[in-house]
């Protein structure tokens, strides 16, 4: 189908990466959908420039989709309109935005070929560092700012040196259950899932890429997968998580393609049945469709199955141009926001140069925010219990779908 990155054992030899792009090989099919994904989101595109109905996640998201199709987003605009590029420079993130605004930015730059470090005359790695509290990024209780913060850091080719993305490789390495997989807390109730787990590999992944890979990095990957994989469906899907349904959905299968094709597993046999899952459920108009909303095409699962099937990953391209003389000093801690991410395999730990491509021609957000999901209740007087428990039992089963919808839309 493929040669998405290289071949696992052409991975495990290698002690340096290219300083050019991989060569790879979409096949026909996969080639057909990703060309009319990527239609139908240059089809969303407003004269402006942006993408979608929420500019900053749609925007970005779509960027990488379509960087990874093989796209010039300097050209990608409306008759007469603002090209993705100019928007994207022109529309730096404000005083509110969060570590995954700027995370999501820097992947979706970096895909574009530019510079993470003065974008639209902003040091997008510098904003996103400053996020940096207690050993990790942002929100304590969140995991998916430290996922992509660490795929961006690894997008911009920050040097493994660094104290940020050391704290962050060892903040991922921290989230993991002892079932192998990863969720979108820290909690340590709240049970695995699959969207998260791809987002733990893809992040890890970058990091052995950045020259961070460690025995833990390795061991770890190698657990995820043990989670992730034997929740693979016939079909060739994945669910998001058992609990909340068994039925295989789009989201969670990109997720998963992309962690795969970020290991060099896009075209092995759970990688190709993958790609055959996403491609049977594109819809006419090229858009790939919410599990929750069958046969309306969603921008939210579209970013990442059009990133998938292009046999890209997170990130899409790694910046080749000159690092900074002076990197950024240690931030000092500031206070966590409120995250609302953008925004959810074995390998041998490898340096990455500059200029290295994960993915295809130039892979969330996967968009979260912190909070509790059902919050807390006083208890009932005990006459009143029966008919509470009854209660409970009914709103839970009636609330299942909307609280999946609700966690896959907080994961980036």
């Amino acid at each position: 189908m493929k040669a998405v990155l290289v071949r696992s054992a052409v991975l495990s030899a290698a002690l340096t990466f290219a300083l050019s792009p991989f060569a790879f090989a979409v096949n026909a099919a996969n080639q057909t959908a990703v060309d009319n994904g990527g239609a139908y989101l240059a089809g969303l595109q407003a004269a402006d420039g942006h993408i979608g109905n929420a500019p900053a996640g749609d925007t970005d998201w779509s960027a990488v989709a379509l960087a990874a199709a093989g796209r010039d987003l300097g050209t990608v605009q409306t008759a007469g309109g603002t090209s993705l590029r100019a928007y994207l420079a022109g529309h730096v993130p404000g005083a509110s935005a969060t570590p995954n605004d700027w995370a999501r930015g820097i992947i979706a730059i970096t895909a574009d070929g530019q510079n993470p470090y003065d974008f639209g005359g902003t040091n997008y790695v510098a904003k996103l560092k400053s996020f940096a509290t207690g050993h990790q990024l942002g929100s304590a209780t969140d995991t998916n700012d430290d996922f992509f913060g660490l795929i961006a850091l690894a997008a911009a080719r920050v040097p493994n040196t660094d104290p940020v993305l050391a704290d962050e490789v060892a903040a991922v390495l921290s989230y993991q259950h002892a079932d192998g997989g990863f969720t979108y807390t820290t909690g340590p109730a709240t049970g695995s899932d699959v969207d998260d787990t791809a987002a733990a590999i893809t992040a890890l992944r970058a990091a052995q890429a950045s020259g961070a890979g460690t025995a833990a990095v390795a061991t770890a990957l190698a657990a995820a997968q043990s989670y992730v994989m034997p929740l693979q469906h016939a079909d060739g899907g994945f669910p998001f998580n058992p609990a909340f349904g068994p039925d295989s959905n789009v989201s969670s299968s990109a997720w998963t393609l992309i962690a795969l094709n970020a290991l060099g597993l896009g075209d092995a046999t759970a990688g190709a049945a993958a790609q055959g899952y996403l491609s049977s459920q594109q819809l006419p108009d090229g858009s790939f469709p919410s599990s929750f909303t069958p046969g309306v095409g969603d921008i939210f699962d579209t970013t990442p199955a059009v990133t998938a099937l292009a046999g890209a990953t997170w990130p899409a391209k790694i910046y080749a141009g000159a690092l900074p003389v002076v990197q950024d000093p240690t931030p000092s801690p500031s206070p966590s926001p409120s995250v609302s991410p953008s925004p959810t395999p074995s390998a041998t730990p490898s340096p990455a140069p500059a200029g290295i491509v994960l993915g295809a021609s130039a892979t969330p957000t996967p968009t979260p925010t912190t909070g509790s999901v059902l919050g807390a209740s006083t208890l009932p007087a005990v006459g009143e219990v029966a008919n509470l428990t009854l209660l409970l039992i009914a709103f839970a089963f009636a609330s299942t779908a909307g609280l999946a919808v609700y966690l896959r839309q907080r994961r980036r």
